[in-house]
């Protein structure tokens, strides 16, 4: 791992919907820092918007190619304005923790020094502190006591309880919707499982909120999440959980740390959205 020179852009897991934009489109992208930078749409093709940031960032190059699934682009706030890095969370015990953070590829045994919403302020084990630098959580996994990944023991049975598009909302069915989207990879081929597991080990649902309509200057009328209906309730989660995949009887799991959105869709069905 080489200390960068510049900013690089943070890659952030796709979402399961995307916002879309065009041409002309206020929005902002994220910076590895964390901050979230005003910009304009220039231009678009088949997998990429062109943005042109509205300020100059440590001398880049304003206009930059963004690729549309990697989650670095929202709509712009209503008043233009950057808003600022998340408030310091205190939890207890966060200090100190030991996680390992996957760097292009690698995983990386690290310390955690500070945290501020979902991301992380690490020192790398064996690296100077000129290499420590802010995380998103989505981009780190648990260490045990014996300083390897923590490991679950897998199940690949569905979560319990019987739902229908007119169930009313609870964890159990949020659950269930999560366990249905990954179980969209099994197939059996060489290069798909046979089955998939969801272990969850937190799941903390924050407020509901009604999916309302801003008419924002120069943008129109613009929802406040993009991939559901206008007035549909949304319900946002964390939580973290681990993946069993099956390969002909090779087993493995990996830890996921994202947040969820879920909502009932246009076509009258429960569905989510993996914000990160």
């Amino acid at each position: 791992m080489k200390t960068i020179a510049v900013l690089m852009l943070l890659l952030l897991t796709a979402s399961c919907q995307g916002q879309s934009f065009k041409i002309g489109s206020k929005v902002e992208v994220q910076w590895q820092s964390g901050v979230w930078y005003p910009a304009t749409i220039v231009d678009v093709n088949d997998s990429q918007y062109k943005i042109h940031l509205d300020k100059d960032v440590n001398n880049l190059d304003n206009d930059q190619w963004i690729f549309k699934d990697k989650g670095l682009l929202r709509a712009a706030k209503a008043n233009g304005m950057i808003p600022p890095v998340a408030e310091t969370k205190k939890v207890t015990g966060i200090k100190g923790k030991r996680i390992e953070v996957n760097d292009r590829a690698y995983w990386y045994k690290a310390t955690v020094l500070e945290q501020k919403g979902d991301l992380y302020k690490v020192h790398f084990d064996g690296y100077s502190s000129v290499e420590d630098k802010w995380v998103h959580r989505s981009y780190t996994r648990d260490l045990g006591e014996n300083g390897e990944a923590v490991t679950v023991t897998c199940s690949f049975a569905p979560p319990s309880g019987n739902f229908t598009n007119a169930s009313p909302a609870s964890d159990a069915l949020f659950k269930r919707e999560v366990y249905d989207w990954y179980n969209r990879l099994v197939n059996g081929s060489l290069s798909r499982p046979i089955r998939v597991g969801v272990v969850f080990t937190s799941f903390e649902r924050g407020t509901a909120y009604k999916n309302t309509v801003q008419n924002l200057a120069g943008r129109g009328a613009t929802r406040k999440h993009e991939g559901a209906p206008v007035n549909a309730t949304i319900y946002p989660v964390k939580m973290i959980f681990h993946v069993c995949e099956d390969y002909n009887g090779t087993i493995s799991q990996k830890q996921v740390n994202s947040d969820f959105s879920f909502f009932i869709n246009k076509d009258g069905e429960w569905t989510c959205s993996k914000d990160n």
